[in-house]
């Protein structure tokens, strides 16, 4: 048993992240914690149009991070209602916008993949626009993923 775990891009290093949460969560003693820090993707738990387009920028996102080859990401809401599905109480929570520039983000990619993640990012529809903010100067293009620390409590 431990008094805090904690775990650094859980979605692109554990195969069963829906899995191992709970299983985490058993490890804690009580009054333990549980941080985690990893790459979010828009969502909502609400309902209307707003919030669809919300998880359809999500899917939008989650589209472009598997094309650059990295596995599906959750939503902040996601996150806080799964921690919270496992017994944990939210004590903690920041999200931070963390820069990249496509070159380095695609480099390890074939060409005509780069092609298609530079076509996503420059027709992505404007929810995605905002949530990654693309900035384009020649051929260079840099943007932005939102990173989460979250921290919940047994």
């Amino acid at each position: 048993m431990y008094d805090c775990l904690t775990h650094y891009y859980p979605s692109q290093t554990v195969a069963d992240l829906p899995g191992w949460l709970p299983t985490a969560v058993t490890e804690l003693k009580p009054g333990g914690l549980l941080s985690v820090r990893d790459v979010v993707v828009p969502g909502s738990r609400l309902r209307g149009k707003k919030a669809d387009l919300q998880r359809q920028a999500g899917g939008y996102v989650n589209a472009f991070l598997q094309m650059s080859g990295w596995q599906p990401a959750w939503s902040q809401v996601g996150w806080e209602d799964r921690l919270r599905d496992c017994g944990l109480a939210v004590v903690f929570v920041r999200v931070t916008a963390v820069s990249y520039t496509f070159h380095d983000w695609a480099l390890h990619l074939p060409p005509p993949a780069r092609l298609r993640l530079h076509v996503l990012l420059k027709q992505a529809p404007a929810p995605v626009i905002d949530y990654l903010t693309p900035h384009f100067a020649g051929d260079r293009i840099a943007f932005h993923l939102h990173e989460l620390w979250m921290v919940g409590k047994k």
